[in-house]
This record gives structure tokens, C-alpha cells and sequence, in this order.
């Protein structure tokens, strides 16, 4: 995540820069989905254009429905007392 707010950071300065602003560069930046609990292993890189992410949907319900994440943990954890065992996809579901 952090090297995507880096080039989103370099994209805006390649913006505001006349020359390059003129050119149209710019890093093209891809979402990916992890197929499983360490995301080193493989991905989904995103394909279809104009789609939304899984980050991007939920944080939307969140929004919609005055959800925090803090108040989703307590859930989880009366739900299931060793939810910190659990690999990131195991929390998803």
C-alpha cells in the first residue's frame, strides 16, 4: 500500500509539472486481490476497467452504515474468541 501512495505521490507531481503534465506521463497503478494469507503467494491483479475493489466496497458499507473497524473486531471476537489466529481471507469471510 505504501508504494502506491508513493506513486500516487510521484503521479501528482508528474502533473503538476508542465513539461511532463504535456507528455501525459504517469505510473499506471493496479489493484490486487491475495489469494491467500500470505499475499506473497499470488494475487489477482485488476483487470476489468471501471470496477470497484473489495477495499472500495466495504469501506462504502462501512460509510453507509456507520460501521467502524474497531466495532467489526468486537464482533468478530464474540464471534470467535482466537480471531487473531486467523489469516487475513479467514477474517474476510
Amino acid at each position: 500500500e505504501r508504494v502506491m501512495q508513493l506513486f500516487g505521490l510521484i503521479n501528482s507531481l508528474l502533473m503538476s509539472d508542465p513539461d511532463t503534465s504535456r507528455s501525459d506521463l504517469a505510473i499506471v497503478r493496479y489493484c490486487v486481490s491475495p489469494l491467500s494469507h500470505n499475499s506473497q503467494n499470488a494475487g489477482l491483479i485488476e483487470w476489468v476497467p471501471n470496477c470497484d475493489t473489495m477495499h472500495e466496497l466495504i469501506a462504502a458499507y462501512r460509510s453507509m452504515n456507520n460501521l467502524s473497524v474497531s466495532m467489526e473486531l468486537s464482533i468478530m471476537s464474540g464471534m470467535f474468541e482466537r480471531h487473531e489466529e486467523l489469516c487475513k481471507l479467514q477474517k474476510v469471510e
